[in-house]
């Protein structure tokens, strides 16, 4: 993240602080934040709609916008995508596909592009910790059966 970007976030953390939009939400319900991601929880549909329409404007002025597919809203009890995985109430967080499939990719890209072996497994070995977070014991018992090589996994 660069000083621009960091700068524009505290802004609008700022802005939330300032019109009282965080302490407003926290009554109602939650507001995380992890980088340029965040997400507003609560009962009130309405609310939630308008904090949306309050933020978005914010942006706009900054020459920033939300992300269409993922500025939306949604049940919880569905689940909610942030930070690659899917939290679901009651359940162990799940790996999103998006996110396995990204992995896959920059696996066989570094490999391709002629990466040492080591620095790959270091990398490999990172996003094995970052599955440890979410209900993947599979998943992580067929990654260590996997080629470091690049080879493409084997499907069962």
């Amino acid at each position: 993240m660069n000083r621009r970007q960091l700068r524009q976030q505290c802004r609008i953390e700022h802005i939330a602080s300032e019109r009282n939009l965080i302490t407003e939400t926290e009554a109602h319900g939650a507001y995380i934040r992890y980088t340029d991601d965040f997400l507003l929880f609560g009962n009130d549909k309405q609310r939630l709609w308008h904090l949306h329409d309050i933020i978005e404007n914010e942006l706009t002025s900054i020459r920033l916008k939300l992300s269409i597919p993922k500025s939306r809203m949604m049940a919880t009890r569905e689940g909610v995508p942030f930070c690659g995985f899917r939290f679901i109430p009651g359940q162990q967080p799940r790996i999103l596909g998006a996110s396995k499939r990204r992995f896959e990719k920059r696996r066989h890209r570094h490999y391709r592009t002629g990466m040492d072996i080591s620095d790959i497994s270091l990398r490999v070995f990172s996003w094995y910790q970052f599955s440890r977070e979410g209900n993947s014991e599979g998943l992580r018992q067929a990654y260590e059966t996997w080629p470091l090589d690049g080879g493409k996994r084997k499907r069962n």
